[in-house]
Order: structure tokens, then sequence, then C-alpha cells
């Protein structure tokens, strides 16, 4: 693991893994990016944190919280932190017990209703678009009011699909 982090990538145009993607830039200046895999994944980015991915069937299967990194492991939550010492950075993990897991479910759920709301509000400014369909905007709109229906479901793995 790199001992130094870096900025993320400009995934508009750098994440060709995302057949379909939209960028957005919020009131606040916070950078807003979706995109859609061909198999149906999908991976929010609220600026550089925090940070969702989905499977085809809308289950979290990552995600990057006030610098945490989960991940699904048999539908838990695998909370990791990178432990620094003078010569490496190891990951140290842990499976998030009941409440815990409940409780970054739930904030997960409220981070994205409200980007619903903003989006359905127009309150975000789109600054960019790489797409095959005239009508992604609206299809995130959609899917982001399917997945805000209830605390999102936990995946598998972490692994795409």
């Amino acid at each position: 693991m790199a001992q130094q982090e870096h900025d993320r990538e400009n995934l508009l145009r750098d994440a060709v893994a995302f057949v379909d993607r939209i960028e957005w830039r919020a009131p606040d200046g916070r950078e807003v990016f979706m995109g859609m895999r061909n198999s149906g994944g999908a991976s929010i980015y609220l600026d550089q944190d925090p940070v969702y991915h989905f499977t085809s069937d809308d289950r979290l299967r990552r995600a990057f919280v006030a610098g945490r990194l989960y991940k699904a492991d048999q539908c838990q939550l695998v909370e990791m932190h990178r432990q620094r010492t003078d010569d490496e950075v190891q990951l140290v993990s842990r499976t998030l017990g009941t409440e815990a897991t409940e409780e970054l479910l739930q904030a997960i759920q409220h981070e994205l209703r409200t980007l619903l709301d903003d989006l359905r509000g127009d309150r975000l400014t789109r600054v960019g678009l790489v797409t095959q369909q005239a009508d992604f905007a609206q299809r995130c709109v959609e899917w982001l009011a399917r997945l805000v229906e209830g605390p999102p479901q936990i995946a598998e793995s972490p692994h795409a699909r």
C-alpha cells in the first residue's frame, strides 16, 4: 500500500470502467460524481469523502467514509484503516458489530437522500457528462430514489458485479 495519498483523479475523464458517468458541483463547491458500469453497478463520489460503491442489485460493496475504508464480506461490513509506521503502512481490519453497521447504513441513507433532494431541487450544476444515454441524469435520480427507500443492503463481497 502506498505511503503517500493523493487527490483522486479526474473521474469524468479517466474512470472508463463507468460507461456512463456524470459530475455535478454543489453550491458549497464540492464535486459530486456518479458512474454506472455495463453490469449495472454504480458508484457515487461526494467529493473525495464519502465514496460509495454498489453492485448491480444495489447492494453496498465498498465505502470510504470519514477516512475509513469499508468492504462487504459475507453480507457484513469490515472496517479497515491505515496504520502508519516509519517504514510502512498496514491495513488493519475489523468486522463491524450490528449497532455500528446500522449507524453507518443510516448515515449513508441520509447522505444519499440529501443528494437526491439536491438533484430534484435543481441545486447542483452539471459539470460534465460522458454517456450513451440521453436520459442518464434522470436515470441517476431514479436509481437514487430506489436506493434510499431503506438503508442499503450489504453485498456478499466487495467485488464489482
